[in-house]
C-alpha cells in the first residue's frame, strides 16, 4: 500500500514535466544568440589558458564587462561552465540544461504551494483539494507564454536558476517556521543556503527576504492578536534573511564597484524613462494577461478569441465562488500573501520592466508570474463549497478545473508558437556564421569585409545588440582561428539597430587599399530581409553634387496613412515628385521649410498633448525592417511657426539604414498632423553632409590604411588619436566644440532633434577652439577608466551655440591600453 501510494503521488510530477516539456520543446533546436557568443568566448578563453576567468565572476563583474550591464551572477557563469565541458558548442545541450531547470522549477512549484496549503498559516482542508490547487498552480505557470525568452535564450538561464533557488528557499523556511506538526527536520535549518546560492544567479533573489518576511508575519499574526508581539515575531524569524542579504550587496558592491550596478551606460539610461510609461502606456501589464508575439499570431488568431473568453470565464468563476464559497479565513490570508509576493518580486525590476509587441523582455516576468497564477487558480477553483446542497459543489468543481484546464491548453499552443521566434534568430544566425567563415577563408589579406543592416532582433527574439556580438562567430570555439579582425560591423551599437555610421558606409563603399590599387578595400555586405543571407552591396561611390531642391506649393489630394501613428485630429499631406530619382547615399540630410500663412491654424490642444509638433515623412520602395514589417512614416519631433512665419528643420537621413537601402527614391511624402486648415506651404531641399555639419575624421598611429577610414579606433597604450575636424563651409561658424561622453554613453541614445540648442548635459568633457579647421590630439591616459568612449564636434556661432549639426561620432576603445586606476589627464590642442 505504500508502495502504491509512493507511484500515485509521483503522477502529478511526471504529468507536469511532460506538460512543460512539450510547450518547450522546440527550443532544443536554438542556437547561440546575442549575449550566449560573449559567453562563449569568454568559456573558450577559460579552459584555453586563462583558468583564473572561471574564479573572476565571483569577484568582479560579469564578464569582467561594465559596458552595458555591470551585473554579479558567478554561479550562472558556472553552469555555463559546466555545459561548455559537457556539449563543447553543441547548442542542443545548453537548451536541455535550461529546460531541465524550467521542469525542476514547476516541480518546487508544485511542492511550494502543496507545502503552503498544508501549513497552520494557510491550511485547506482536503487533500485533494490541496493538490488540486497545487497542480493547476504548476501546470498554468509551466507553460506561461511569457516564458519563452528564459528558456529559448541561453543567458536568460540566471532567471531559471535564481528562481529555482528562491522556490528551495521558500519551501525550507516554511517548513520550519510552522511546527503545528511537531519540531521541523534537521535539514530545514538549511534553509539560508539556497537563499545565498540564488544571489549568487541574480539580482532578484533580493526581494527574497521580504517574503519571508511577509510568511513570517502572517504566522505570527495567526498567533498574536495584538500589533507589537506579531512584529517582534516576525522580525525574530526573518532577520537572518536581511542580514545574508546586507552582506550580499557589500560583496556584489566590492565586487562590481557599484552598490546598484544593472544596465549602465546607454541602455541604463535609455530605460531610465516614466514608470507608467513603460508599465502602462507601452500594454507592458496587458501583455501579460495577452501573451502573443504579434509577430507570429495575427490578430484574427483562434487563440486570440480562445483566451478573451477564458478570462470571462475566469472572471464568472471568480464572482461564483465569491459568492458561494465558504469563508475561509486562510484561503484570504493565503490571497493577500500572494498580492505581496507579486508586489516584491515586481519591484526589482521597475527599472527594466518592459515587454514588446514581439514579448521582448518576458524573462523578467518569470518568478513574477507565479504569484500571478496562484491568484488565478484561488480566485477560480470553489474552495468551502461542500456545504451546498446536492451537486453544486461537484459541478462547482468541474467548472473552474474544466476553466483552468483550458488557460493550460490555450497557453501551451500559444507558447509553442511564441518559442519559435528563437529558432528563426537561431537559424540566422547559423546562416550568418556560414557566411561569415566562407567568405573569410578565401579574403585577401589586405581587405576588409564591412556588414550593415545586420537584425538586433527577430521577431523579439534578440540576434546581435552588442559590438563583439557578430565577431565572436569567427572567434575560437565556434570557428578554428580567429578571423575577427577581418570584419567590421557598421550597424551603431548596442541597440540601435535603425542607425548607420554614414561615414563609415560611405567609406565602405569607395575605400582602397591605396592609390594604386583597383580592387576595394572594403567589401560591404548586407543582410537582405527577404533572402535571410548576407548580399553582396553593388553600390558605387556618392555623387559630390550640389542640394537638390523642390517645393510644394499645397497639399497632395493623396490620403495618408496617419493610422499608423495613432493622430487622432486632421492634417496636411504632401507628396514630392523627385525627377529625375536620387541614389539615397548622395544625400545625407533633408532640409523641411515650413510656412505657416496668416491666419493659419495649429492644433494647439494637440501640440501640447504631443509636447510639440511633428513632420511625418515616407519614401518609395521603404525596405523593410529589422522585423521583416515595412515602415510606415518615419518621425520629427519640431516646434511650429507661429501663424504667418517660417521654420526650417533638419531631418538626418543618412544615419538611417532604411534610407541607405533604398537603391533610388522618386518621390517623399510628408504628412504634418494636427494642421487644421491648408494655408501652409512645404519646402523639401535634399543637402550633402559638409553642407549641414563640421567634418571629423580620426586616425591612430601605426593603425592599417583600411582602419583609418573608419570611424572605430582601437587605442593602445603608447599610441595617438588624432581628431581633424573642418568647419570652414558652414556660414556663420566662429569656432568649434569637441564633445566627450562618459563611459559607454552613446550618441544615439538621446535626443534625436539635430536642432538641439546646446551641446548634452552628460557629457564627460567639452573642448572648446575658435579655429574651423584644425584638430585634437589625444592619448590613452586623457581617458579617466578603461572603456568604450564617443565623441563628435559641433560648431557654434559667436554665442557658443550649435550651428547646423553634429558631425558623425567617432568610437575610442581604450580597454586595452588602461587600467582601472589611472587617472584623467588633460587634452591637447593644436
Amino acid at each position: 500500500m505504500a508502495l502504491r501510494c509512493y507511484w500515485l503521488g509521483l503522477i502529478p510530477y511526471l504529468l507536469l514535466a511532460a506538460l512543460a516539456t512539450a510547450s518547450f520543446a522546440n527550443t532544443l533546436g536554438g542556437y547561440f544568440v546575442c549575449d550566449d557568443l560573449l559567453h562563449l568566448g569568454y568559456l573558450w578563453r577559460a579552459f584555453n589558458g586563462e583558468a583564473g576567468l572561471l574564479l573572476a565572476p565571483f569577484y568582479s563583474p560579469w564578464l569582467k564587462d561594465t559596458s552595458f550591464y555591470n551585473f554579479y551572477r558567478p554561479l550562472t557563469e558556472l553552469s555555463f561552465a559546466l555545459d561548455y565541458m559537457l556539449y563543447g558548442v553543441r547548442a542542443v545541450g545548453y537548451h536541455l540544461t535550461s529546460l531541465t531547470w524550467h521542469v525542476v522549477n514547476v516541480w518546487l512549484l508544485f511542492a511550494l504551494i502543496k507545502t503552503l496549503t498544508d501549513s497552520s498559516i494557510f491550511y485547506i482542508s482536503g487533500s485533494r483539494e490541496r493538490t488540486n490547487i497545487a497542480f493547476f498552480t504548476a501546470a498554468i505557470w509551466s507553460v506561461y507564454p511569457t516564458h519563452s525568452e528564459a528558456i529559448g535564450w541561453i543567458a536568460a538561464r540566471s532567471d531559471l536558476l535564481a528562481t529555482a533557488f528562491y522556490l528551495t528557499t521558500m519551501i525550507l523556511f516554511l517548513r520550519r517556521l510552522d511546527v503545528h506538526k511537531g519540531s521541523p527536520p534537521f535539514w530545514t535549518k538549511l534553509w539560508a543556503l539556497p537563499m545565498v546560492l540564488g544571489f549568487f544567479c541574480k539580482e532578484l533573489t533580493i526581494s527574497l527576504p521580504f517574503t519571508l518576511l511577509a510568511l513570517a508575519f502572517f504566522k505570527a499574526q495567526l498567533r498574536r492578536q495584538k500589533l507589537t508581539p506579531t512584529l517582534s515575531e516576525t522580525i525574530k524569524s526573518s532577520w537572518p534573511a536581511f542580514a545574508i542579504t546586507a552582506a550580499y550587496v557589500c560583496l556584489r558592491a566590492l565586487a562590481i564597484g557599484d552598490l546598484i550596478g544593472g544596465y549602465a551606460g546607454s541602455i541604463g539610461e535609455t530605460l531610465n524613462t516614466s514608470l507608467a510609461s513603460r508599465w502602462l502606456y507601452t500594454q507592458s501589464l496587458f501583455k501579460i494577461f495577452h501573451p502573443f508575439n504579434d509577430q507570429l499570431i495575427d490578430k484574427n488568431n483562434p487563440l486570440r478569441l480562445s483566451l478573451r473568453l477564458i478570462w470571462g470565464a475566469c472572471g464568472v468563476m471568480t464572482l461564483v465562488c465569491a459568492r458561494v464559497g465558504g469563508a475561509i479565513a486562510s484561503k484570504y490570508r493565503l490571497i493577500l500573501f500572494a498580492f505581496a509576493w507579486l508586489f516584491f518580486t515586481l519591484a526589482p525590476n521597475l527599472q527594466v520592466w518592459n515587454f514588446s509587441s514581439t514579448m521582448a523582455g518576458g524573462r523578467i516576468a518569470y518568478l513574477p508570474t507565479i504569484a500571478i497564477v496562484l491568484l488565478i487558480v484561488l480566485s477560480v477553483y470553489p474552495i468551502g463549497v461542500s456545504a451546498l446542497s446536492g451537486n453544486k459543489p461537484l459541478y462547482l468543481k468541474l467548472a473552474g478545473m474544466a476553466t483552468l484546464s483550458a488557460l493550460t491548453v490555450v497557453f501551451a499552443l500559444t507558447t509553442i508558437i511564441d518559442n519559435r521566434a528563437w529558432l528563426q534568430v537561431s537559424d540566422m544566425v547559423r546562416r550568418i556564421a556560414g557566411q561569415l567563415g566562407a567568405m573569410t577563408d578565401d579574403l585577401p589579406s589586405k581587405k576588409r569585409i564591412a556588414l550593415v543592416n545586420l537584425p538586433a532582433h527577430v521577431k523579439g527574439a534578440f540576434a546581435f545588440t552588442a559590438p563583439g556580438m557578430v565577431e565572436a562567430l569567427l572567434k575560437p570555439p565556434l570557428a578554428t582561428d580567429d578571423s575577427s579582425a577581418s570584419i567590421t560591423v557598421l550597424d551603431q551599437q548596442p541597440c540601435s539597430y535603425p542607425l548607420v555610421n554614414f561615414s563609415d558606409f560611405r567609406a565602405a563603399t569607395q575605400g582602397k587599399v591605396s592609390a594604386n590599387s583597383t580592387d576595394p578595400a572594403i567589401e560591404l555586405y548586407y543582410y537582405d530581409q527577404n533572402k535571410g543571407l548576407l548580399v553582396a552591396s553593388t553600390e558605387t561611390a556618392p555623387a559630390q553634387t550640389a542640394g537638390r531642391q523642390m517645393s510644394s506649393p499645397q497639399p497632395s489630394s493623396q490620403s495618408a496613412r496617419v493610422d499608423l501613428h495613432d493622430f487622432d485630429a486632421g492634417g496636411e499631406n504632401f507628396r514630392f515628385k523627385i525627377a529625375p530619382p536620387l541614389k539615397p547615399i548622395d544625400y545625407e540630410y533633408a532640409r523641411f521649410t515650413l510656412t505657416l500663412s496668416p491666419g493659419a491654424v495649429y492644433d494647439k490642444a494637440s501640440q501640447s498633448k504631443e509636447k510639440g509638433g511633428r513632420i511625418c515623412y515616407l519614401w518609395d520602395n521603404c525596405p523593410p525592417n529589422d522585423d521583416g514589417e515595412s515602415d510606415a512614416f518615419k518621425v520629427q519631433m519640431i516646434d511650429v511657426p507661429a501663424s504667418g512665419k517660417s521654420k526650417s528643420y533638419l531631418v538626418h537621413l543618412g544615419e538611417d539604414k532604411l534610407w541607405l537601402a533604398t537603391p533610388q527614391v522618386s518621390y517623399m511624402q510628408v504628412f504634418l498632423p494636427y494642421l487644421v486648415d491648408s494655408r501652409c506651404r512645404l519646402d523639401l531641399q535634399f543637402l550633402s553632409g559638409e553642407q549641414v555639419a563640421p567634418t571629423l575624421h580620426a586616425t591612430v598611429s601605426g593603425e592599417s590604411a583600411i582602419d583609418a577610414r573608419l570611424s572605430s579606433k582601437l587605442l593602445a597604450g603608447g599610441q595617438i588619436l588624432t581628431l581633424a575636424f573642418d568647419a570652414e563651409k558652414l556660414s556663420g561658424a566662429c569656432g568649434v566644440k569637441l564633445e566627450i561622453l562618459p563611459p559607454y554613453h552613446y550618441f544615439d541614445h538621446y535626443n534625436r532633434q539635430l536642432t538641439a540648442p546646446d551641446f548634452n548635459s552628460r557629457d564627460l568633457k567639452v573642448v572648446e577652439t575658435r579655429g574651423l579647421k584644425g584638430c585634437f590630439v589625444l592619448k590613452a591616459n586623457d581617458f579617466p577608466k578603461s572603456a568604450v568612449y564617443q565623441c563628435r564636434v559641433g560648431a557654434v556661432d559667436a554665442q557658443g551655440k550649435i550651428i547646423g549639426d553634429f558631425s558623425e561620432a567617432i568610437t575610442i576603445d581604450v580597454r586595452t591600453a588602461l587600467t582601472a586606476h589611472e587617472v584623467q589627464s588633460g587634452i591637447d590642442r593644436q
